[in-house]
């Protein structure tokens, strides 16, 4: 029980799952520079656990609003 990653090489796309109900959520991740979107995907949930612990339990916009928190950090972090 716990979270997984779908990875889409070919449109360079990833999101979460939950691989208890077999049902996606939150946004929709793409790929940046170097980075592939399944690279993202895994530093965010990672970021995610560590700083609000489990995604599955909060609504789509929290998410969406605390990945958005997650890009910026990065990009500021790469400054």
């Amino acid at each position: 029980m716990g979270i997984g990653i779908l990875y889409d090489p070919e449109q360079e796309k990833a999101c979460l799952f939950c691989n208890t109900s077999d049902c996606a959520f939150g946004p929709i991740i793409t790929n940046y520079e170097s980075l592939t979107a399944q690279e993202i995907a895994e530093s965010f949930l990672r970021w995610y656990e560590k700083k609000y612990n489990d995604p599955r339990i909060d609504s789509v916009a929290t998410l969406e609003d605390r990945y958005m928190d997650f890009v910026v950090l990065k990009q500021l972090i790469e400054l």
